[in-house]
């Protein structure tokens, strides 16, 4: 917990492995700690009949990262459909959860989903998630807000898989290719030129109030956190797809 104090953010999961202690480990972490804290692997196999520990932690940042099989070992049910499941797992326990596989989903506890549609079956591997992981705590170190660093997280960590996948292939590609991330980024500040000629525009899946902004800030220098603020399509690079609930409302 000292080591804690200095830190802004805890990443907590990967490589940690499977045993008594490190479910006491990770359990007095997450009970103790007002940080942000992003929860994988290992640390997500801990909550294991112990999700009171989770639930304790609402009103504090907690981003849980599972893939399907993790999620069903904390009780998540997949039985109503992956979007379903996740928006009702973040509202049930206060936590913004990233359902991890094809097509990934953010969920919020307010209701908000995000699919992703970037990523290919070459993230896969083992250890792509500790990638993951990683951007999304770096991002919350920022300054991203919860939200924003868990989407943006996604989208880059996928549009890297891509990159990666044009290379090599998805059957060669590997996490430690996860410098396409790079150039993922360098591609998202590379397109801030190109909303000089967008306009975006009010419809179903975007509130007016924010397209509006988005429009005034056109000619200004837009960020990738910009970009995650949209929270849907602009232009035919960056395709997060909102349902569920006014997303802008959570950003």
């Amino acid at each position: 917990m000292e080591k804690l104090a200095d830190c802004d953010v805890l990443a907590l999961g990967p490589g940690l492995g499977r045993s008594e202690g490190v479910t006491e480990l990770v359990c007095e972490l997450l009970r103790k700690t007002e940080k942000p804290v992003v929860l994988d692997a290992d640390g997500i196999n801990a909550l294991e009949a112990h999700m009171d520990v989770l639930d304790a932690r609402q009103g504090r940042v907690t981003i849980l990262t599972p893939h399907d099989g993790e999620f069903a070992r904390i009780g998540g049910d997949l039985s109503a459909g992956r979007v379903a499941a996740a928006r009702d797992f973040a509202k049930a326990h206060g936590c913004i959860l990233v359902l991890k596989g094809h097509k990934t989903i953010v969920a919020t506890p307010e209701g908000n989903v995000l699919v992703n549609t970037t990523g290919n079956s070459g993230l896969a591997r083992g250890g792509s998630g500790d990638v993951l992981t990683g951007i999304i705590a770096s991002l919350l170190a920022q300054g991203a807000t919860p939200v924003q660093a868990a989407a943006l997280g996604v989208w880059m960590h996928g549009r890297a898989g891509d990159l990666a996948a044009e290379k090599w292939t998805e059957y060669a590609m590997t996490p430690e290719d996860a410098y396409a991330i790079l150039e993922a980024i360098a591609e998202i500040n590379g397109y801030k030129h190109r909303l000089k000629k967008w306009k975006a525009t009010a419809n179903e899946q975007r509130d007016e109030a924010l397209a509006q902004e988005i429009n005034e800030q056109h000619q200004e220098r837009m960020t990738p956190f910009t970009f995650a603020k949209c929270g849907i399509a602009v232009g035919e690079q960056i395709e997060f797809c909102c349902r569920g609930n006014d997303y802008s409302g959570t950003m």
